[in-house]
């Protein structure tokens, strides 16, 4: 991945997983340790590296709820203990990022931009919130750095884009902050599609299927999505399963079979804290199309559009699978 799709990447993962926290609080302004809390679930270093530490999602909610309430209490503030709350970001809006959380993004900005080069700057962050919070848990901005700089040789792996005559491909890595048998029950259940699967609404019953999946006509915060004709209904298809570790969905549209099949394949692996989950995410051209000169041009200038609308969707199958279990 290139050094300007990896700084869009970092951003969109971590502004969505951010505001996302923010929003479980009922705050429209995420602020440095929603951005630490969004670094935790990096599958990248920067997160293997702060779960490792014990600096988990879990752990880091409980240790800015704790110095919250100490700092109000020295204000002779006394408040409930809040009960656990929801995710709303797709359901509001007015998200913005706090001054001092925009000025660790945009130093970042400059050098490599990378999650790792997000938590580096986050220690080094003037205010000290955060080594408040990691002192919650035990954890200094020294050792951080140091088991950031061990990991500093490990090259991650890559998102992938691949196109063939049949399909193009797109495939990615995420993290989950759930065991792999929880997430398992979660992606290969047809009937819990529609917890993940932002183009599902409803699953109707069949026994080994296929099933026929309604496709949703509203967003999560009540907009109306206006669907095409003979786009009201999906056929969804297991094609494979694997040992509580590989799962492989089809979507196709059985009024249009002139549109492209929608494939999605999932691969869970356990790692520290949670799931390690590999998505591949295609789309099954539809015939052999011949290849004329014209096509083949328009096809090779609009290839970075395509990588990026892969990877987007690949990205909402993730954060969608991630937001179930927070």
């Amino acid at each position: 991945m290139s050094k300007p799709a990896r700084m869009v990447a970092t951003s969109h993962q971590l502004s969505l997983a951010a505001m996302e926290e923010a929003s479980r609080t009922g705050e429209r302004t995420a602020d440095l340790e929603h951005l630490l809390m969004a670094l935790s679930l990096s599958e990248q270093p920067a997160g293997q590296v702060l779960r490792g530490l014990g600096v988990s999602l879990t752990a880091l909610r409980e240790a800015v709820a704790h110095q919250r309430d100490a700092e109000l209490g020295l204000l002779g503030v006394e408040i409930m203990n809040a009960a656990q709350q929801r995710i709303v970001f797709h359901e509001t809006g007015g998200y913005e990022w706090s001054d001092r959380a925009m000025r660790v993004l945009d130093k970042v900005s400059v050098g490599d931009g990378g999650p790792s080069a997000v938590l580096l700057a986050l220690l080094e962050e003037p205010s000290g919130r955060v080594e408040q919070v990691l002192a919650r848990l035990g954890v200094t901005p020294e050792q951080v750095g140091d088991r950031l700089a061990d990991a500093a040789g490990v090259v991650p792996d890559q998102a992938r884009f691949t196109r063939t005559d049949r399909a193009i491909t797109r495939t990615s890595q995420a993290f989950i902050p759930a065991p792999v048998a929880e997430v398992w029950t979660l992606v290969a259940d047809p009937a819990r599609l529609p917890e993940w699967d932002l183009n599902v609404a409803e699953v109707e019953p069949a026994e080994g299927g296929p099933w026929v999946a309604r496709t949703r006509t509203r967003t999560p915060d009540g907009k109306e999505v206006r669907l095409g004709q003979g786009l009201e209904y999906q056929r969804v298809e297991l094609l494979a399963q694997k040992d509580s570790s590989r799962v492989e969905w089809r979507f196709r549209y059985p009024e249009r079979p002139d549109l492209n099949t929608r494939l999605v394949a999932l691969a869970l692996e356990p790692a520290a804290g949670g799931t390690q989950l590999k998505i591949s995410f295609a789309w099954e051209l539809t015939g052999q199309r011949p290849r004329r000169p014209l096509r083949m041009v328009t096809g090779w200038i609009m290839r970075p559009a395509m990588r990026f609308a892969l990877w987007m969707q690949a990205a909402q199958v993730a954060s969608s699978i991630s937001r179930v279990f927070r």
